[in-house]
């Protein structure tokens, strides 16, 4: 809490002297986010991490009619198009993702996290959904794909 109550200090005291004013967007993103997601930030703000995505039963029956390459490109692509709305870079390395059917994991990168890691990849999960159900019969669904887990 006293996190929060130095930020407030700083902004009020920068809004004073700026005379600008503090919408209710740049309040939640700057006061709210940034302490709840501090786990997540080293003393720079930039943050190494490696994540799985461990896909789901329906998931991987989803992948199987990718090749490896595909995946990689798919979840490269959307992965880009995301980080134009989240503060984060994410990277889809081909190392180690030598056999994302087989292993039913594909390994991501993760980077300079300003914004709530969780949201980031269920909302990448929503949208690689897309591009997988194209390939799927019409008599299987498909609910979510994958489930993060925080390696390093």
């Amino acid at each position: 809490m006293m996190v929060i109550n130095e930020r407030i200090q700083i902004v009020a005291a920068t809004l004073h002297s700026d005379r600008r004013n503090l919408t209710r967007e740049w309040f939640f993103r700057y006061i709210v986010l940034k302490p709840i997601n501090q786990s997540f930030h080293s003393n720079e703000g930039v943050v190494n991490m490696k994540v799985n995505l461990n896909f789901t039963n329906k998931g991987q029956a989803a992948i199987t009619k990718f090749s490896n390459e595909e995946l990689l490109e798919i979840f490269a692509r959307y992965s880009n198009t995301l980080m134009k709305k989240y503060s984060i870079e994410v990277k889809v390395p081909e190392q180690g993702n030598d056999a994302i059917v087989d292993r039913g994991v594909l390994s991501v990168d993760v980077d300079q996290i300003e914004c709530d890691v969780e949201t980031y990849f269920k909302e990448l999960g929503r949208d690689v959904k897309v591009p997988l159900k194209k390939r799927l019969s019409s008599d299987e669904k498909l609910d979510n794909v994958f489930k993060i887990e925080v390696v390093e």
